[in-house]
């Protein structure tokens, strides 16, 4: 629920939980007098912005809804994490961090987990890797209904991040974070969400917009002191990403 304050006076409006809606009709006393308008809703990085038609203007800010990001659909891979990212009349494609699967020797059992639910299992084969780059592509004949999308904008110091990843094993965990700034590594970046073993290969979320901006590398680690920073992780950024799955033609 909003307040809303215009020349029609105070009112309360109740909006359904959906971002993309674009308008609602109100019918407002105030003053005596009685005012038509309509609201018209937009999402602008986590705040909503509503127009009064002459009634005045109201700022209406809404956290993000991490449950639903914490739905997020993800793979239990030989130890590691991995998630779907498209899908085709062939199958479906698995993003993961390339020391994840490095060591397999045939097909890969992966379990898939939308909270702490199992949504069952299904055989995938590494089809490609960048060892470099520390990512490899799965590719199981399953077709799979829960595919994210990767994002097509740059990734910036200050994106409100969510990661989730099978750390411990699983089911998988969900942390949230800040991206914190670049690394000298090319398309690297400090997230602030912690990371666990087990957690690797798994997605960065941008929270404004639902879709993967990063994969999840490695715990952070600081070189001077000779230690693991647990609550900071190192991601591959979609700048990174999506130009080399196009060059695979796996995007």
């Amino acid at each position: 629920m909003c307040f809303l304050w215009g020349r029609a006076g105070l009112v309360s409006v109740i909006f359904p939980p959906s971002s993309s809606l674009p308008s609602y009709s109100l019918v407002m006393r105030g003053g005596g007098t009685l005012y038509s308008a309509n609201v018209y809703v937009r999402n602008f990085s986590r705040v909503f912005v509503g127009f009064l038609v002459g009634a005045g203007a109201v700022i209406l800010s809404v956290p993000p809804n991490y449950r639903d990001l914490a739905k997020t659909v993800v793979g239990y891979v030989n130890g590691g994490t991995c998630f779907a990212y498209k899908r085709d009349e062939k199958g479906t494609y698995l993003l993961t961090a390339h020391h994840v699967v490095k060591d397999l020797k045939g097909p890969a059992s992966v379990e898939f987990f939308r909270n702490s639910k199992s949504l069952g299992k299904a055989q995938a084969f590494v089809i490609a890797a960048a060892p470099e780059m520390d990512l490899a592509v799965l590719f199981t004949a399953k077709q799979l209904n829960f595919c994210l999308t990767l994002s097509k904008e740059t990734i910036h110091p200050g994106d409100r991040v969510v990661r989730v990843g099978c750390d411990m094993s699983r089911p998988p965990v969900i942390t949230e974070g800040l991206v914190a700034r670049s690394t000298v590594l090319s398309g690297r970046w400090v997230v602030t969400a912690p990371l666990y073993g087990g957690g690797s290969g798994g997605p960065v979320i941008d929270v404004k917009t639902g879709k993967v901006i990063g994969v999840t590398q490695s715990i952070g680690y600081d070189v001077l002191r000779n230690a693991m920073v647990p609550h900071l992780h190192i991601c591959l950024g979609v700048d990174k990403i999506v130009p080399w799955l196009r060059s695979k033609k796996l995007l």
